[in-house]
Parts: structure tokens; sequence; C-alpha cells
């Protein structure tokens, strides 16, 4: 699961802490696929091992990563850790959960610290999050040819 973090990276990282969020994210890698958008997965969660979400985080931008999707779900504070470590545009996904129907998770999301941003999608809605990181490479200058 885990890729030699330094080598060259799609523009979109989409980061969450479960396998069973990672089944929920292929919602949003189809719509990035759609759209011609490159992206991968990664399933990283800092409660199993903080030092390399930490590691992939602090040389994210160097390796081409533009926008970082994280999911809100078995670890709730995700999207708002992932702000605290990068200057990236970081897309927070709440979803469901069994305790309150995922109302913790998007509080959690939306309500990240004060001078660390998290775009909020709906509840679930992954795929809006890959359709607005969509829309923030669309407005980012292109990349050096060649």
């Amino acid at each position: 699961m885990f890729e030699q973090f330094g080598e060259p990276h799609p523009p979109v990282a989409i980061i969450v802490a479960s396998r069973e969020e990672f089944i929920l994210a292929e919602d949003a890698a189809r719509e990035l696929t759609s759209r011609g958008i490159d992206h991968r997965i990664h399933e990283l969660s800092p409660t199993r091992s903080y030092d390399a979400l930490d590691r992939f985080l602090e040389s994210a931008g160097l390796r081409g990563i533009r926008v970082i999707i994280a999911t809100a779900g078995q670890v709730a504070w995700l999207p708002s850790m992932v702000a605290t470590r990068t200057d990236l545009p970081v897309i927070g996904v709440p979803l469901s959960s069994n305790a309150i129907g995922g109302l913790d998770t998007l509080l959690a999301t939306a309500q990240a610290p004060p001078g660390m941003p998290v775009a909020c999608m709906g509840i679930g809605n992954v795929r809006n999050a890959a359709i607005f990181a969509a829309r923030i490479l669309s407005s980012l200058p292109l990349p050096p040819q060649g």
C-alpha cells in the first residue's frame, strides 16, 4: 500500500484511514479518472502510523501533489490534521458514522482550527470532493513541460 515517498506523485492524493474508507474513496477516484486527472489513494492512518503520514505530508508539494482529499471517518479529525501539516489545499469528506449519522465527522471537518482551512463536503460526498479538486487544479498554472 505504501509507495516510496520520494517518487513523483500525481496531482491529487486521496488520504483515508482504513480499508473501508479506501473502498468509499474509489468513487472519488472514478470521478477523477473520468476527468483525465491522475490520482492515488493512500491508506495513512495517524492513529496507526503518525510518522508515515507526517513523512508523506512534509514532502507532498515537492513531489507534485497539488490537492489533497482526506476522509473523516474512523479518524474524524483526519482532514483537519492534514491541513495543519501542509500548505496544499485540503478537501475534507465527512463520512457517516454509527454514532450520530456523521454529524460528528461533519463538525470535526467544518470546524478545523483557525489558520488551517479545510474545504468541507457533504457527508459521504466523495464525488463532490473530486469535482472540487478538478476545479482547484483548473485554476492553477500549468507545470512547465519538458
